[in-house]
């Protein structure tokens, strides 16, 4: 059994918003709201980079350091 999805509270809430808007306005809305989602992916990109260069960097030194002590034997 599937439910009218118009009877959905957050679709009624999402037609009391935006239900009224010209295209114009709407467009406006779709700019801002794709402008949110790519600072929040940018922000999220960068601190995965920075993630895995912490993560990478002790192992790199690690090896370096085992192989220099050990090269010598």
């Amino acid at each position: 059994m599937t439910k009218n999805s118009s009877s959905h509270p957050v679709r009624q809430k999402f037609e009391q918003e935006y239900g009224n808007l010209n295209n114009e306005e709407l467009l406006k809305e779709l700019l801002f709201s794709q402008k949110l989602t790519n600072q929040r992916l940018e922000k999220i990109r960068s601190n995965t980079s920075l993630l895995i260069i912490i993560a990478i960097l002790p192992i790199i030194l690690g090896a370096v350091l085992f192989f220099m002590n050990n090269g010598g034997n």
